[in-house]
């Protein structure tokens, strides 16, 4: 989180939604460059993402995991760095945090971030 506030992203404590649809993304392959770009070691991710919850996401379960942790996050989209945040967070991003080395899931592990589709 604290690299989205370095770059002036606006964050929200997660709140109870009471219908939400939520996606995550599997990471199916990863791929580390062998050569250092910029000082690091460019990450390319691969997988896909899946509907996994649909619910009040404070007491949501999900293959037995809390969909949404007691300590989670949301960026609202309706800010001026709406964009960039999403830019930021996609995992296969060129230019996210996962693309630099900042977000590192193992191949098979869902990614750190979830998508709210929907709300209600």
């Amino acid at each position: 989180m604290e690299r989205l506030r370095a770059h002036g992203v606006r964050l929200e404590r997660g709140a109870a939604v009471e219908a939400a649809t939520v996606q995550r993304f599997h990471v199916q392959e990863k791929t580390v460059a062998e050569r250092v770009f910029q000082g690091r070691n460019e990450v390319t991710m691969q997988g896909g993402w899946e509907e996994v919850a649909t619910g009040d996401l404070s007491r949501l379960e999900a293959g037995g995991e809390l969909v949404a942790p007691d300590d989670w996050w949301v960026v609202p989209m309706d800010q001026p760095l709406a964009r960039l945040a999403f830019l930021l967070l996609e995992p296969r991003s060129d230019d996210g945090l996962a693309a630099w080395g900042l977000v590192d899931p193992w191949i098979g592990d869902a990614f750190p971030v979830l998508r709210l589709v929907s709300d209600r």
